[in-house]
């Protein structure tokens, strides 16, 4: 039998999203990490964006345990919140389901197969 390397990740501790002076959301992102569309990426900015297997999500995915308007990530009260859109199957947040959840760089976000990371780029 062959041993699997072992790999340590060292990570800095999360720091909230930065507002801005004038309200504005930071520059933030999702990255698909695991599942069909793995590597792709998108923007979060102040309009709302909708993750599912529908065209019209700004998100797209093809694991059918994705709702069609799985769920919606929206800049609210200085933060951006996560809701889930009454999917079949949920969404966890670091390992946790969840209904509804502010989002903390590096948070993982689980639907079906398919993992994201939510990213907040430094300006």
């Amino acid at each position: 039998m062959i041993p699997f390397p072992i790999r340590t990740l060292e990570l800095s501790p999360r720091r909230k999203a930065a507002v801005r002076q004038d309200g504005a959301p930071p520059s933030a992102g999702l990255f698909v990490v695991a599942g069909a569309e793995s590597g792709n990426t998108i923007h979060l900015g102040a309009t709302p964006a909708l993750v599912g297997r529908s065209p019209s999500c700004q998100l797209v995915l093809s694991d059918y345990q994705v709702s069609k308007e799985h769920l919606r990530i929206e800049w609210t009260d200085g933060g951006f919140l996560l809701t889930d859109l009454k999917s079949s199957d949920g969404t966890k947040v670091n390992g946790r389901s969840v209904t509804s959840a502010h989002l903390n760089p590096l948070d993982r976000i689980q639907m079906g197969e398919t993992v994201l990371v939510f990213e907040v780029y430094d300006r």
